[in-house]
């Protein structure tokens, strides 16, 4: 009796034991996970990448044409954008998509999501009662707006134009809509250096000649443009 009650008592001594390793092994993936997950978002936080998960609006939006609206919207006006993704089983996921959240409140405050829904929600009904169709803008074309010249130019003429304090510190990212007649409008320093040169930036956008539209099949439209200005002195 003795020698089957001490055998019971190792046989679940193991079991426990191999049961509290496969726990603890199942802890550690998830911190792994999550810990990938995290740097993720903040590599993608550096690169001034915005993403919410579709979740995020789909429970509060019906109408898939303001959906699509709101979508833009973000997308436009705070460079954030919606990702298809399933988050619910993944660990990796949630903690990106925690962080990036986060940081999105941190950036624009912590009535950011409900405030940008509201504006944009006034914002299509004011234009539905207009019958006005939302003079898209898009982020995706066919041909991309290009600078006269191409990229050659363009970096010549930051290069002529750009002041010596800018040219010790700079790396500025900017964004603004190349328009269908190819001016520039909607322009927004995203990442700058300090008031007195980010302001030097957007009067030397203003100066630029203007860019050759974007076009979707043979149509032109108005097209959003990221771009970073970094300094190169191999441009010289």
């Amino acid at each position: 009796m003795k020698k089957s009650f001490t055998l019971c008592l190792l046989a679940c001594f193991f079991l426990n034991s191999f049961t509290l390793t496969a726990q603890l092994d199942t802890i550690k993936n998830l911190d792994e996970d999550c810990f990938n997950g995290q740097n993720l978002a903040r590599e993608d936080i550096e690169n001034y990448i915005f993403q919410i998960r579709s979740a995020e609006i789909d429970s509060k939006i019906g109408d898939p044409k303001f959906r699509d609206f709101y979508v833009r919207y973000l997308k436009n006006n705070y460079s954030v954008s919606i990702l298809d993704v399933n988050t619910e089983e993944s660990s990796y996921y949630h903690c990106y998509f925690q962080l990036m959240r986060d940081s999105i409140v941190s950036k624009y405050g912590k009535t950011f999501f409900v405030d940008a829904f509201e504006q944009a929600k006034m914002e299509y009904v004011n234009l539905l009662r207009k019958g006005e169709e939302t003079d898209k803008i898009w982020s995706v074309v066919d041909t991309f707006p290009s600078f006269p010249g191409g990229y050659d130019n363009l970096n010549d003429f930051f290069s002529k134009n750009l002041n010596s304090e800018f040219k010790k510190r700079g790396k500025v990212y900017v964004s603004f809509v190349v328009e269908k007649n190819g001016g520039l409008s909607n322009l927004k320093i995203i990442r700058g250096i300090d008031a007195h040169l980010d302001q030097e930036i957007l009067e030397l956008l203003r100066k630029m000649p203007k860019w050759n539209p974007g076009l979707k099949g043979n149509q032109t439209v108005r097209t959003r443009v990221q771009l970073p200005i970094v300094y190169d002195p191999k441009i010289e």
